[in-house]
């Protein structure tokens, strides 16, 4: 059976049964890096969500491919598949690879790239959840579960924004929070599906993670943080006035049965985010997703600090997502083109020259159920910006079956679509994710596996 032969008939299956959902304080002073800086969308999730099954079990040790049997099917990424092999083969023992995956909020949702995560990680080792967003309520992580309390304030107040608001200075995932008076946050790292990490035995060490937190600390600002037994306390008065614009980052270590927790002090102190990886060679996939957002949007962040924050943390693969508020725009698609040309260009001015996958939009109807003609016209566009930059492309549309295939997707059962044109559900989500999976890393067939 050929790869495309697998790819069509897991599609049909998946839409005739669903998607599988089988269960799968003494302080210390602590040294904080610095990294330099100076000085309305109509995309967004439903408010409401059906309660959200448990995501479907990773691939079985007998549906793992051998260490020597890995398919490399983007040409445009020899570099990342090479690291994939150094991972597999036990020869990448430095750091994690990481993958940073930037769109809108078919992103944000998660739902989809975990489908990714999971194929990666079972392949190459799960290295931990990887970017998380702080205090925000309507967030989510397959790899993390989320306890906020308290008022937070974002800014931007609407990050799909593609102006400039206030310093511009977002860090690596384009929001800030600004936890109020009494406001903390508590997290908690999933045991992986994917990882023997989630499954241990009595007497067994906890497996250990490693935590670092970016954030800014104005004038009379101060929180706490908290893993497991260790507590760090972080004022402004601490930091040099010098540094004032500066995005710092703080490290702490762990383990897998430790929450970690802010806690609001005094002030307004700025948090970007927290990365969080095990301590060992392995995959991790930064989800980077903002509703509503255009590869503009990123554009609209101050350039010299968004690339300090992409050299630190130096992905090894870089995804674009992006295309489907482009398509209800009503400006010339070729200004598209540009925009992702920029984007990739500004994210290798801190990573180095790395591979680049850009996706196209997926499927979105007319009344009738026949697709918007701005959708080819948008993907054109892109994948003309992956051709002069030298990346990948891969067209949502056309994995989710061409001309048409949002209204059938919408009418399938289960439902795959939602009705809003916009957005799929949580198990097309899953399915989508599960064929840029296959794109990416197809598995082998049963007659092709040794």
């Amino acid at each position: 059976m050929s790869v495309c032969q697998h790819w069509l008939a897991r599609m049909l299956v998946l839409l005739a049964t669903g998607v599988s959902c089988r269960p799968a304080p003494a302080s210390k002073s602590v040294q904080a890096q610095k990294t330099s800086a100076p000085a309305t969308s109509r995309e967004t999730l439903p408010t409401t969500e059906p309660e959200i099954p448990p995501p479907p079990p990773p691939l079985s040790l007998d549906e793992v491919p051998h260490v020597g049997a890995l398919a490399r099917p983007l040409p445009e990424l020899a570099a990342f598949y090479d690291q994939l092999d150094a991972v597999r083969h036990g020869h990448q023992a430095l750091r994690p690879v990481r993958v940073m995956w930037m769109g809108d909020s078919h992103t944000s949702a998660d739902f989809m790239t975990h489908r990714v995560r999971l194929r990666l990680q079972t392949l190459a080792s799960d290295a931990g959840p990887g970017f998380l967003r702080l205090g925000l309520d309507a967030y989510r992580h397959e790899g993390a579960s989320f306890e906020v309390f308290g008022k937070w304030r974002q800014e931007p107040v609407l990050p799909a924004q593609r102006t400039r608001v206030k310093d511009g200075v977002f860090g690596y995932g384009g929001i800030r929070t600004l936890p109020q008076a009494g406001a903390r946050v508590r997290f908690s790292v999933r045991p992986s599906a994917a990882s023997a990490a989630g499954q241990l035995g009595e007497g067994v060490a906890p497996v250990p993670l490693r935590f670092r937190l970016a954030y800014r600390l104005p004038s009379g600002a101060a929180f706490d943080v908290r893993v497991g037994q260790e507590e760090v306390s972080l004022t402004s008065s601490s930091a040099p006035e010098a540094d004032a614009a500066a995005i710092a980052l703080l490290d702490l270590s762990g383990t897998m049965a430790d929450s970690f927790e802010l806690v609001h002090v005094a002030g307004a102190p700025e948090i970007f985010g927290v990365f969080v990886e095990r301590a060992e060679a392995g995959l991790v996939l930064d989800t980077v997703g903002i509703d509503g957002a255009r590869a503009a949007t990123a554009l609209a962040w101050e350039p010299e600090q968004f690339v300090a924050a992409v050299r630190e943390r130096a992905p090894s693969l870089l995804v674009l997502a992006y295309g489907t508020n482009e398509v209800f725009d009503k400006g010339a698609v070729d200004q598209y083109t540009e925009h992702l040309v920029t984007l990739i260009q500004r994210v290798r001015q801190g990573a180095g020259r790395i591979p680049c996958w850009v996706i196209g939009p997926m499927d979105a109807p007319v009344p009738g159920g026949a697709s918007r003609p701005r959708v080819e016209e948008v993907s054109r566009a892109q994948q003309a910006a992956a051709r002069r930059e030298g990346c990948a492309f891969t067209s949502a549309q056309a994995l989710m079956g061409g001309e048409g295939s949002f209204a059938r997707w919408t009418a399938a059962r289960p439902q795959l679509a939602r009705t809003d044109g916009i957005h799929l559900t949580i198990a097309g989500y899953r399915v989508l994710g599960d064929l840029l999976a296959d794109t990416l890393v197809p598995l082998p067939t049963s007659a092709e596996r040794p």
